[in-house]
């Protein structure tokens, strides 16, 4: 990328100013009437840049890429024109990142610093570390696809507006130091955000708090739990290449007994509602609807839920009409002797026609449940025993999906009004191949966490199975060569970084390709 573009996105953050509070659109209106801002004015289009899954980034990388690679989706189109095994560039995620996610993000923490006297940061201070825990999830995002990235000098570009150094060549960090930042920075977030008590009535940035956050609506606790659930997941994420600090942060949130998000009610959601599923909309369910082609259901999950009897199958997807059960496309096309219209695909209720899908989800009750379970079963913790942790997250991940298809305005399905009866999900987990087996534990739960990230979470699911090299997925063969026998392990560095930034990209050269595997992802 050419970092000079950061200087003209950050003008953006400068000149935003006193325009509306509720509708961040009015802020982006016309920036060149204001002078001045607030830091409380850049923090929902800092939530919804972080948080929500844009449409194209959802359509190409997720349904197009990433989903039928992990056979989360079935497709028919055919192997050689939708290769989905070859990544060959970095897919638009590097300025993404740069210039989209992080820009609110860092205007907040460099207003913050830079540009409020020290008798307001006081009362800034709870929008700074808010801005600490969304740039540490999307930070953890970047770097999970790409390794080492300038980071501690990435956003030096913007500099000039702030009165300081400006650096347009920023080395790049290795990804331990990224991580160990990130670390430290939901550490520190989440210890001032479980103290801090709001003052509403001395501050008129925590009075409208409940309207700039249109994530949690001002709530303190649910923040400090998201900042401390996002710790344990990159904690575990490290666990086999660093396991030293991986029990430093495991021995401070679990035997500290920090909160985490274990409650659905409690989860990274951005709910914004009145989504668009036609060309107007700019999100997930838009992504849902328009790919036509990538909408089956894959065998490998249709198989997995019907021979447990798993109830999240009714609300994953949508039987063909003149079929009586769910059908999924097996990843081989040779192995598809039947006719496609017979297959199943993503649920309308749920899924595609949901306008009132999550644009996005940090992270759930149902992914704490499960990280826990694996760290105790890898005796990275001593709390608790990994047989309820996983039976938890199955249930927390049961409930979640039918609260999102409950809540869908599409008329529901009949006979299917309401979320399971406790007998269902209970025989489930003590008689079906989801039911806790020790020998088989680590199998049992990364599937698990598949099954539950899903598409709602690409990002992680991605992470996680790079990371676990499970589930094990069926053998996908085209003219008798596994097509999927390895994975690619990362994404390209995109090719202006060797013409912009010359001498500090032929430092990461060598690990620019999308086999050579990140720091964390040793097995």
């Amino acid at each position: 990328m050419t970092y000079r573009k950061l200087i003209l996105a950050g003008l953006l953050v400068a000149t935003v100013g006193t325009g509306c509070k509720k509708n961040m659109d009015d802020l982006f209106s016309n920036p060149e009437t204001f002078t001045t801002t607030k830091i409380e004015y850049l923090l929902p289009t800092a939530i919804e840049a972080v948080v929500r899954q844009e449409y194209v980034q959802a359509y190409n990388n997720s349904f197009r890429q990433l989903g039928p690679m992990l056979q989360l989706n079935a497709s028919t189109i055919d192997p050689i024109s939708g290769n989905v095994y070859n990544i060959t560039s970095d897919r638009a995620e590097w300025s993404t990142y740069y210039l989209t996610r992080m820009l609110n993000v860092i205007g907040i923490q460099n207003y913050y610093n830079y540009k409020i006297d020290k008798s307001q940061q006081e009362e800034y201070k709870v929008y700074y570390h808010l801005s600490k825990v969304l740039g540490a999830y999307s930070s953890a995002q970047a770097t999970d696809l790409f390794d080492d990235m300038p980071y501690s000098q990435g956003f030096d570009a913007q500099n000039s507006l702030y009165g300081q150094p400006v650096n347009y060549y920023p080395v790049y960090d290795d990804q331990k130091s990224i991580y160990y930042s990130i670390l430290d920075d939901l550490k520190a977030a989440a210890e001032y955000l479980g103290t801090v008590t709001l003052q509403p009535t001395l501050y008129e940035s925590h009075k409208s708090l409940a309207v700039q956050d249109i994530l949690y609506k001002g709530n303190m606790a649910k923040w400090q739990k998201m900042a401390n659930s996002l710790r344990l997941r990159y904690a575990m994420r490290i666990s086999a290449v660093d396991p030293a600090r991986a029990k430093q942060e495991l021995d401070d949130l679990v035997g500290g007994n920090k909160p985490l998000i274990t409650d659905n009610a409690d989860n990274g959601a951005l709910l914004q509602g009145g989504q668009a599923f036609t060309s107007a909309g700019g999100t997930l369910v838009r992504a849902f609807y328009e790919a036509i082609n990538y909408q089956y259901a894959p065998k490998f999950i249709v198989d997995q839920m019907t021979q447990s009897g798993d109830p999240r199958l009714q609300v994953f997807y949508r039987r063909a009409s003149d079929t009586t059960a769910i059908v999924g496309l097996p990843a081989t096309f040779a192995d598809r002797t039947f006719a496609v219209t017979k297959a199943a695909v993503l649920d309308t209720v749920t899924f595609v026609q949901n306008t009132k899908l999550p644009t996005g989800v940090t992270i759930n009750a149902a992914d704490v449940y499960f990280l826990l379970a694996e760290a105790r079963q890898q005796n990275l913790i001593s709390t608790g025993d990994a047989k309820t942790y996983y039976e938890n997250g199955v249930k927390a991940s049961i409930s979640w999906y039918y609260s999102i298809y409950l809540n869908s305005p599409v008329a529901k399905k009949p006979g299917l009004t309401a979320q399971p009866d406790a007998s269902v999900i209970n025989t489930l987990l003590a008689s079906s191949s989801y039911a806790f087996d020790p020998n088989k534990a680590m199998e049992q739960i990364a599937l698990q966490k598949y099954l539950n990230t899903g598409f709602m979470e690409m990002g992680e699911t991605y992470a996680e199975f790079r990371r676990l090299d499970l589930p094990k997925l069926p053998a996908d063969i085209y003219e008798g060569q596994q097509r999927n026998a390895t994975f690619p392990v990362r994404y390209w560095y995109p090719t202006s970084e060797a013409a912009n930034n010359s001498d500090n990209f032929s430092k990461v050269a060598a690990k620019n390709n999308a086999t050579t595997r990140v720091w964390w992802d040793v097995k």
